[in-house]
């Protein structure tokens, strides 16, 4: 059993609550373009190199997969099933589950990514949002390392959430293609 990945999309401005096509149209914010290099850099740092990138369709996930990936370089899907309110954790257990999948990075959005890390871990969310003994949610642009051990449990290895500093510093970094 393996390592797999989990990332929220990269920052793409504030929802937009009275417009369902507009919100889902938001592209990533310059801020949210250096999270995904940042996140990119870091894992390449790190030797954390997935064997697929799958990514949510909405702009703000599959423009943030491609930034990751303009540094990773590694296959990489785009799959519906992982926009938003889908319930993503079946896919997710599905491809930690299978030895083909070791290293999948999955790309996609709090209102699902967050749930599916409560139910990898067995951490209990409430109805009201109320957490148990550790918190699920996921910042703007945050990546989580996560991994299944031979027993089906899943551990958190790492969550790495970006900041201001330590991104002017990655991509500042970045050699220029």
């Amino acid at each position: 059993m393996g390592l797999f990945f989990l990332q929220r999309h990269g920052d793409a401005g504030d929802d937009i609550l009275d417009d369902p096509a507009a919100d889902a149209a938001r592209p990533l914010t310059p801020d949210g373009r250096s999270q995904a290099l940042w996140i990119g850099l870091l894992m390449q740092e790190r030797g954390y190199k997935p064997s697929l990138i799958l990514s949510s369709a909405l702009p703000r996930a599959a423009e943030t997969a491609a930034l990751v990936n303009s540094v990773l370089r590694v296959p990489m899907q785009i799959l519906p099933e992982l926009d938003p309110h889908l319930n993503v954790l079946a896919i997710l257990d599905k491809l930690t589950r299978d030895d083909d999948f070791d290293g999948v990075h999955i790309i996609g959005h709090h209102d699902n990514l967050d749930p599916a890390i409560a139910g990898l871990s067995g951490v209990y969310i409430d109805p009201t949002g109320q957490y148990g003994p550790k918190p699920a949610a996921m910042s703007k642009g945050e990546l989580r390392v996560m991994k299944r051990k031979s027993d089906g449990s899943v551990r958190e290895l790492g969550r790495y959430r970006p900041t201001v500093d330590e991104m002017t510093v990655y991509v500042d970094a970045r050699p220029q293609f």
